[in-house]
């Protein structure tokens, strides 16, 4: 609701969706009375917060929102990929998994808060509210990648290119620029069973191109032994795989 709200404001819409922010804000305790000739949409994101009180209180639940993401993250391929290791050196794996839990957290609530802080930081300073707006604000919030592990960038980065890619799509459609598009049923199916035939392909003919963490997952998975020197000549799972 809020969200549609902003963008009514960006996209110079009449405001429809007022009284039921109004009722939302309600439900959680907080009077709010919302001027239906706003301009810039702080008070709609943030209430009778001021943009700085906002920010700080949404980075506080933001982090513990990510904490039970990112734990099952780390410590499911832990145990599965580690399982030998965790009787050996179990202070060593948890270590790392909750140092590694917690800089995720922090990348995501970092992240997301970020997006708020310059496009109010870019409301207040212009004044108005567009899509340019819109966009110049949330692109900083990219930085917050530097958190995370160099690593898992790529990663992150290509997961994020993909969540854009749909909502280019999905607003191009929404603006009746693909008529057509809304016919086509369940092309998310197709994409994902080309992507897991891609992967599956490549599991098969070129082991190496997988991390090795992911490359044991899927070994595990598919219950695949690992590679001993007796069987290096009688099974292909020997092919060197990527460092971490």
């Amino acid at each position: 609701m809020i969200l549609k709200g902003v963008k009514e404001i960006a996209c110079s819409k009449p405001l429809t969706s007022l009284a039921g922010i109004e009722k939302y804000y309600k439900s959680n305790g907080v009077e709010l009375k919302l001027d239906p000739t706003m301009k810039i949409p702080c008070s709609i994101v943030h209430g009778n917060q001021s943009c700085a009180a906002h920010a700080i209180s949404f980075f506080v639940q933001a982090y513990a929102r990510a904490l039970p993401v990112y734990l099952p993250v780390y410590f499911i391929p832990a145990l599965i990929v580690h399982r030998q290791g965790l009787w050996k050196t179990p202070y060593t794996i948890l270590g790392k998994g909750l140092f590694g839990t917690a800089r995720s957290s922090l990348f995501l609530s970092v992240y997301c808060t970020s997006a708020w802080i310059w496009t109010c930081l870019l409301f207040q300073i212009i004044r108005s509210c567009d899509i340019p707006t819109l966009a110049a604000g949330a692109f900083p919030a990219g930085l917050a990648l530097l958190i995370e592990k160099k690593s898992r960038r790529m990663e992150i980065a290509q997961y994020c290119f993909a969540r854009a890619l749909e909502s280019f799509f999905t607003a191009i459609v929404d603006a009746g620029l693909l008529p057509h598009a809304k016919k086509l049923k369940r092309v998310d199916v197709v994409v994902f069973s080309l992507s897991t035939a891609v992967i599956m392909h490549c599991y098969a003919q070129e082991r190496d191109v997988f991390r090795s963490k992911y490359l044991n997952v899927l070994d595990w998975v598919f219950g695949v032994p690992h590679a001993t020197e007796d069987s290096l000549g009688q099974v292909n799972i020997s092919t060197p795989r990527k460092a971490e």
